[in-house]
């Protein structure tokens, strides 16, 4: 039973960020998030372990009924609780630690690149890297993927995600054959389709790791897109935000001409893959610049809401000439918590593609 003498207290997993106009409750255990005034920013961040009794009488009994209101949404939506051991329940850390020196890396081919998955995938497990993205800027054939592949089979890489041009001599079966001899391949983008579609299968889990759609991507030009539909809310990404830069750290990329950068749309490269190791790239001056960069640094970014839910982006930014500058891709402004034509465009809703069929037997 609540006692009016016990001190307020936000579950561990609820984490507050405060925007130039309002802030933002993120439940990063169950993955929502809510508009908060900035005024219950304040009452939750400066009174923290406080009682109500205690708020109603710093901010005055004319705004009783409005902080009563606060406290009961906050705990209607499970946000809060009340308790008279508050000092029992710490906040949660923000620290990143990170074991490998390269957690991702994204490798770039056309027909003509010198480099292959066979020599790079040997040293990026000598740097513990578990996830790759690799990006086709040709139509490989099924054959020259399931080759290419063959290098991660037995490596310390645990996902790949792949990046293609849509061929319509493959079907259902061609990707399906891929996804089961390389398991460790989480998920494929197709991309030129006739039309945006889901791939349906028998198996639905299968499905749901090959999208299509009939946007032509330049994947040198691709990255960088904020909005909404790129938010993620978990502790991992929270806590990454607070303290390095949310796309660049700990990333390696190898563009299509075998160019070792941190992002094959930067223009700086730090050597050529086979002519220095990537452990000799990482540990070059200026390598690490970027990884540093936090959300609170950067310009206008530092007064969004959504900063701690929200990637980043130094390839494609608002000043090329400031490394601090708002993403470009981003038609958000905090200062009127209003979205830009682009974020409010509403695609279709898919279909099935007559092109890549149901898979067969």
């Amino acid at each position: 039973m609540e006692n009016e003498k016990d001190k307020f207290k936000l579950y561990a997993s609820c984490l507050l960020t405060k925007g130039a106009l309002r802030s933002t409750i993120c439940d990063v255990q169950r993955e929502k998030f809510e508009f908060i005034p900035n005024i219950l920013y304040e009452i939750l961040t400066e009174h923290d372990g406080s009682t109500i009794e205690e708020v109603v009488g710093i901010y005055g009994e004319e705004n009783k009924d409005t902080i009563m209101e606060y406290f009961d949404f906050l705990k209607k939506n499970d946000f809060l609780f009340l308790t008279d051991e508050p000092e029992r329940f710490p906040q949660v850390s923000l620290s990143t630690p990170h074991s490998a020196h390269i957690t991702n890396c994204i490798i770039d081919f056309d027909r003509n690149s010198p480099h292959d998955l066979a020599s790079i995938v040997p040293q990026l497990d000598a740097l513990n890297c578990k996830s790759i993205q690799v990006r086709y800027h040709y139509d490989a054939t099924i054959d020259e993927l399931e080759s290419q592949l063959t290098a991660i089979t037995n490596s310390k890489v645990m996902s790949c995600y792949l990046l293609l041009p849509y061929c319509n001599c493959y079907q259902a079966r061609d990707y399906i054959r891929l996804l089961d001899i390389h398991q460790r391949i989480r998920h494929i983008t197709l991309h030129s389709c006739p039309q945006d579609a889901v791939l349906k299968t028998d198996d639905e889990s299968i499905g749901l790791r090959v999208s299509l759609t009939e946007k032509a991507i330049d994947p040198e030009k691709h990255c960088g897109d904020i909005g909404p539909e790129h938010f993620r809310i978990n502790l991992r990404l929270f806590s990454e935000s607070n303290t390095s830069n949310t796309c660049l750290s700990h990333k390696l990329s190898i563009d299509k001409e075998g160019y070792l950068k941190n992002c094959p749309s930067m223009p700086q490269q730090f050597g050529l893959f086979g002519h220095l190791s990537l452990k000799e790239a990482i540990e070059k001056e200026g390598f690490r610049d970027y990884w540093k960069i936090k959300k609170d640094d950067i310009d206008v970014c530092q007064d969004c809401e959504f900063r701690h839910m929200c990637t980043d982006c130094r390839a494609f930014r608002s000043s090329t000439e400031n490394r601090y500058s708002k993403p470009l891709k981003c038609d958000y402004d905090p200062y009127t918590a209003k979205w830009g034509d682009r974020t409010k465009l509403k695609k279709s809703k898919p279909e099935q593609s007559e092109k890549i069929k149901t898979a067969t037997n």
